[in-house]
């Protein structure tokens, strides 16, 4: 007997120890095979902005990358065996070579195929080192750097660049074997003086010939996958028929590197193939890590991006089934932000689910069964684990003066309702003390639920009443050392005071014990911190804004744990404990007919009353608790503004804790989310609420028979298929407008209107680059009343930013007063009364008098004046002139950082400080996610872009086509505070650096002007002219001039209607 117990013992231990692997590894928030976040490998180093595997590449890449990233070279042998680091083995694609030999070209098989080139092994090192530089090797990146930088070696690499992680790729073997160079002995020799981390290849023999050869603590080898249909040239398989074996893989690699596709597949039309391929649970399950290659930020991604390419990494490491163990990318800062800045982490719930609870049941059914001989063994059942909490009471040596009110009850019922003998239960409680003595403690570290369960022990003594049922634990306990111990009464009062005390003000370390034991000291600084902040500032500032009906929800009653104490519920909703018989009912009924002489009738009463309640609305009140958790939390966050809280990533209850947007500006959309959608249409605005825009704009057109609706165009020829209808005859010439034909949304009824197709605006379709092709005519325009309806209906939004242009020709030629029409729809929506609508209204044009006349006619509504113009710099006189009749301003992304030949940042002007201190809001456009908009700077990464506008020249708002993407950016938990800096991967990038560091100067030529008060001024809008009932709209050519746009010339290129429309239905 005693044997079995002793080998019982050892099982519980080892399922301790056991699954403490598995808590560990379900606590990560990642879902890799090691529970580690992915691995950023740099390929080449920042190969995305430098000539790839150049020193620069390298030396960048460790500075704007996650620490311990990992730096990837493709070794190359030359003719007398030294290795470099070169993308191909092909030299004339990325270097000078051709230019200094150019004589030397050759062909060679390679891998059964005749390649001709100039190839490393033709030349010494010697050779390379002294003469060729490295040039881009892709052709849509930058020139700046060519022929600059010179080849590296292996040795280089790791002696001058120092990388944390090193990685070399062996890409041909087999070819360099039959040029009689061993890369395995080259590869063995470095390693005596070099830091290898990871060596993979796309081929078999390889692993083969060095396996063994690294020692115990040699590099990780990782398979390289190629395209499914090429052949390995080992083996003469395709790389899709190994795939389908992965144990053969696991015999000679611990990982596979694969490209994107094997994972997320493609259709014809570059939409991803969902769901996902298995390949990474299959793999992990497997025992290999998953790698995946071909990131890239400056090429044309799958359109369920949106050409972000943060999306992109996020669905392979913070999809919710799986994570990828490491990502292959030429950009590792945007890698390395995705991972550590982006992701989510919503997974954490499933592994947790998953891995650790079935492992606790388990052991909770060993301890139970020891301790307990006569309980049930059925415990698959979920409420086991609140059975499990019969345990608690043997892991409490006393409860600092209250004599173990559990043990008591738990021996008063076991003696006289189960008629236990007094031997028995002294057997039964030494067996139970011992156990959970010598064994508990370690149970509660390892197994981080157990102490969140030991924190329950608290819960009676925190709750005055229980809704009525005079607190049944409370009332058990006063009874038993009332009528069982002879306490007296003011001794009873000062036990419960003392542990109400004890447990009110001590019971938060035992719930920071749940998230990390080693962590509890600085969390409960931190808790007790907040608290100290939630219960005197927040009150104080809340009575200072009239607010005494919030105050409920701060008072000091300690929000921690009053989560904890709607548990109180859980009893009641338990039928049967799986054999105990539910103690604390039968303890209660025990109560109420031995002590309060309670019928069994009334008893039946009370048990079915309070049964019914906790089961149907116990759940509410656990909800209730929790809403008033983080509604303190956020009232603390709002009213004392002090957003300084420590995050770390692995930290999940700190993350829930920064509730409030990490930093402030607007996301203003423009005509909606019009990069996914035809903006200015239904589709558009609704996509843009839900990707979190805080204002959606709308530009206001006239159709000719008054009615206001959302355009993003005058001209129905650059957004709709009109030029495919009947409507194509009505093609005017407004020389006010235009230079070229077109056909105005003031030539046709809101009817008419109503029956074209809008469509797509493809910016940069002559990079052949076209957005969301499969939405390219959805959705349909909208009445700005509409408009209003759905903003003021929006729970998110926090304004709407209207534009009004062409105000003087519609006036003066067409008869049309826009901003009559404007605000009659306010005042009809409800805008014009503050009290039926908290959605803010800002006015925006161009044009100064326009603005003017709005301030006239109304001052409710915000207006914002849009400089058209690219300006170096803004007189202060134009600044007071604007202030007169403008609450904000917008300018153009170049205002802020002008541009040299379009690639590099030149500067930063003062425009927007300037703007700034004259206390006037900043809103800059136009944002867009395709990396052909941005400057080299911003490394083909819209989210480094909007991080230099808002954190590097400290602008309020951006307007922009794809709102999701400055909305993620709003949440991005990586961002620095006035007291620290944000890492390297987010900090603002420097304006002028890298033109500094390709040694250009900027020729000579006019800077951009200064906008003064001349530009700013204009005559007084002109009044409504009737319109004549026989001229056609347009056809007039008069020289009255409208207002100077903010003195900068239109100019509009355009195609032909026809050819134009034909386009836009691609």
């Amino acid at each position: 007997m005693g044997a079995s117990r002793v080998l019982l013992c050892c099982v519980v231990l080892i399922q301790l120890f056991a699954g403490q692997t598995d808590a560990q590894r379900s606590s990560s928030p990642w879902q890799t095979l090691s529970g580690d976040a992915p691995l950023v490998i740099a390929r080449g180093g920042f190969s995305g902005l430098f000539p790839d595997s150049s020193f620069n590449a390298y030396s960048f890449a460790k500075q704007t990358s996650v620490a311990g990233a990992a730096l990837w070279c493709d070794v190359q042998l030359t003719k007398d065996g030294a290795g470099i680091c070169f993308p191909d083995l092909k030299l004339n694609n990325a270097s000078t070579v051709e230019d200094v030999y150019p004589n030397r070209q050759k062909t060679y098989p390679v891998n059964g195929v005749s390649t001709q080139g100039w190839f490393t092994i033709d030349f010494s090192l010697g050779d390379l080192i002294s003469n060729v530089k490295l040039n881009r090797g892709i052709l849509s990146r930058t020139e700046k750097f060519n022929g600059v930088y010179a080849i590296t070696t292996v040795e280089d690499v790791t002696t001058q660049i120092k990388p944390a992680i090193f990685w070399l790729n062996v890409q041909y073997d087999a070819f360099y074997a039959q040029q009689n160079l061993s890369m395995s002995s080259f590869l063995i020799s470095a390693s005596t003086t070099v830091s290898i981390d990871y060596i993979s290849s796309p081929e078999v023999n390889f692993f083969k010939k060095i396996a063994g050869r690294f020692g115990r603590n040699g590099p990780s080898f990782v398979f390289q996958f190629l395209g499914k249909e090429d052949f390995e040239p080992t083996t003469n398989r395709t790389y899709g028929s190994i795939l389908s074996n992965l144990t053969f893989v696991k015999t000679f690699a611990s990982g596979i590197l694969v490209p994107k596709s094997y994972i997320l597949p493609l259709d014809d039309n570059q939409y991803l193939v969902l769901p996902p391929k298995s390949l990474v649970l299959d793999a992990h399950k497997a025992g290999l890590q998953v790698y995946v290659s071909g990131f890239v930020n400056d090429n044309d991604i799958a359109h369920d991006y949106s050409s972000d390419p943060v999306s992109e990494y996020l669905s392979f490491v913070d999809n919710g089934n799986f994570s990828v163990d490491g990502v292959l990318s030429d950009f590792p800062i945007t890698a390395s932000a995705s991972i550590v800045c982006g992701a989510s982490h919503h997974h954490r719930k499933n592994s947790s689910s998953a891995l650790v609870l079935p492992r606790l049941l388990r052991l909770f059914r060993l301890m139970l069964k020891t301790a307990f001989p006569w309980v049930g063994s059925d415990f698959s059942h979920l409420s086991s684990l609140f059975a499990s909490l019969v345990a608690l009471p043997f892991t409490m040596l006393t409860t600092l003066g209250l004599d173990n009110v559990f043990v008591c009850v738990y021996a008063m019922w076991a003696l006289k309702v189960c008629g236990v003998s007094l031997l028995k239960l002294w057997s039964l409680l030494s067996r139970a003390l011992c156990f959970f003595t010598c064994m508990g403690a370690l149970s509660v570290l390892v197994y981080f639920l157990s102490s969140l369960f030991a924190s329950l022990v608290a819960l009676p003594f925190t709750m005055l009443s229980t809704l009525g049922l005079d607190n049944v634990f409370v009332c058990v306990y006063a009874m038993w050392a009332l009528k069982v111990c002879g306490v007296s009464l003011l001794k009873l009062w000062s036990l419960l005071s003392r542990a109400l005390c004890f447990f009110t003000y001590v019971g938060a370390l035992s719930v920071l014990v749940y998230f990390k034991a080693h962590q509890a000291l600085l969390h409960l600084s931190r808790v007790l911190t907040l608290l100290r902040k939630t219960c005197s500032i927040v009150p104080q500032e809340l009575e200072r804004h009239n607010k005494p009906n919030v105050k409920f929800f701060v008072s000091t009653d300690y929000m921690l744990s009053s989560l904890f104490a709607s548990l109180v519920a859980l009893p009641f909703t338990m039928l049967s404990t799986l054999g105990l018989d539910n103690v604390f009912v039968c303890v209660y009924a025990m109560w109420a007919l031995k002590v309060c002489e309670v019928s069994l009738l009334k008893l039946w009463s009370l048990l079915s009353r309070a049964l019914c309640f906790f089961t149907y609305v116990g759940a509410l009140s656990v909800l209730v608790y929790i809403v008033r958790f983080y509604l303190s939390i956020f009232l603390f966050f709002t009213c004392s503004r002090q957003d300084t809280l420590w995050y770390n990533e692995s930290n999940y209850f700190e993350y829930l804790l920064m509730v409030h947007a990490s930093v402030d500006f607007l996301v203003i959309s423009k005509n909606g989310a019009s990069g996914e959608y035809p903006g200015c249409t239904d589709m558009a605005y609704d996509k843009a609420i839900k990707d979190g825009a805080d204002v959606i704009d709308c530009s206001v057109q006239m159709s000719s028979d008054g009615k206001p609706f959302c355009s993003s165009s005058i001209d129905l020829s650059d957004i709709t298929n009109i030029a495919q209808t009947p409507f194509a005859q009505r093609s005017t010439h407004v020389p006010e407008i235009s230079s070229n034909d077109g056909i105005y949304t003031f030539s046709l009824t809101w009817s008419e209107i109503q029956t074209l197709k809008p469509a797509i605006s493809n910016p940069y379709r002559v990079y052949n680059m076209f957005r969301n092709p499969n939405e390219k005519n959805s959705g349909k325009f909208i009445l700005l009343s509409e408009f209003l309806n759905l903003a003021k209906n929006s729970t998110s939004l926090s304004g709407v930013l209207i534009s009004v242009e062409k105000v003087v020709y519609l006036r003066e030629k067409q008869g049309i007063d826009v901003v009559k029409a404007l605000l009659d729809t306010l005042t009809e929506t409800g805008y014009s009364n503050g009290s039926t609508t908290k959605t803010k209204v800002m006015i925006q044009s161009t044009n100064s008098s326009v603005l003017v006349d709005f301030k006239k006619q109304s001052s409710k509504y915000e207006t914002v004046y849009k400089v058209e113009e690219k300006i170096g710099d803004i007189s202060d006189s134009a600044i007071e002139d604007i202030k007169k009749f403008a609450n904000a301003v917008v300018i153009g992304k170049e205002t802020v950082f002008p541009l040299y030949d379009d690639g590099f940042i030149i500067r930063q002007t003062n425009v927007v400080e300037k703007l700034h201190n004259s206390k006037l809001p900043v809103y800059v456009e136009l944002f867009r996610n395709e990396f052909v908009s941005q400057p080299f700077d911003f490394f083909s990464d819209p989210t480094v872009e909007i991080n230099s506008y808002v954190s590097g020249a400290g602008i309020d708002g951006t307007i922009t086509e794809f709102p999701f993407t400055a909305a993620r950016y709003k949440r991005n938990r990586c961002l620095g505070t006035k007291e620290s800096l944000p890492p390297q991967y987010m900090a603002a990038v420097a304006p002028g650096f890298f033109l500094n560091l390709v040694n250009v100067i900027p020729p000579a030529q006019a800077p951009n002007p200064v906008f003064t008060d001349d530009d700013v001024t204009e005559p007084p809008l002109p009044p409504v002219t009737a319109k004549s009932p026989t001229s056609a709209p347009g056809t007039s050519f008069t020289n009255a001039q409208a207002p100077r746009p903010s003195g900068q010339t239109r100019l509009t290129l355009s195609l032909r209607l026809s050819v134009f429309a034909s386009l836009l239905l691609l």
